[in-house]
């Protein structure tokens, strides 16, 4: 599941925590049982940048 795609229907709570779980469990190497969703991305080392790197946005400067 990627949140930013397009899939014609509303995705639960859950999901998207279950998702965001993986994102960052895959950025620090813990499994996602052990991601609480609820801390900051700096409790496990993350910047606002690799935020966005697992959002797919496209960065900014290859945008323009």
């Amino acid at each position: 599941m990627n949140p930013t795609e397009p899939t014609g229907k509303a995705r639960t709570a859950a999901e998207i925590r279950s998702w965001l779980a993986a994102q960052i469990s895959g950025q620090i190497g813990l499994p996602s049982a052990e991601i609480d969703v609820r801390k900051p991305f700096a409790a496990f080392g993350l910047s606002s940048r690799d935020a966005v790197g697992m959002s797919g946005v496209e960065p900014l400067h290859t945008s323009f």
